[in-house]
């Protein structure tokens, strides 16, 4: 949706996302759209943040890992 596209385009236009989400529902679709403008992977150079990502699950922060997310 809306924010997969906004963190699309500022991804490729070289930016840095810093998003603020609280619970595994809302850091669940910070990390779909990270996932989907990364293409699966973490880039070298470039880490995207999810601020204040309280209640993530053991899996999501596996996620973070892999992609690389703070």
């Amino acid at each position: 949706g809306r924010l997969r596209a906004l963190v699309r385009d500022y991804h490729e236009r070289g930016f840095q996302v810093a998003i603020h989400a609280v619970g595994d529902v809302a850091i669940e679709q910070v990390l779909d759209a990270y996932e989907n403008a990364l293409g699966g992977a973490a880039e070298p150079g470039r880490r995207h943040r999810i601020e204040h990502a309280t209640f993530a699950t053991e899996a999501q922060t596996g996620r973070m890992a892999r992609l690389g997310i703070e």
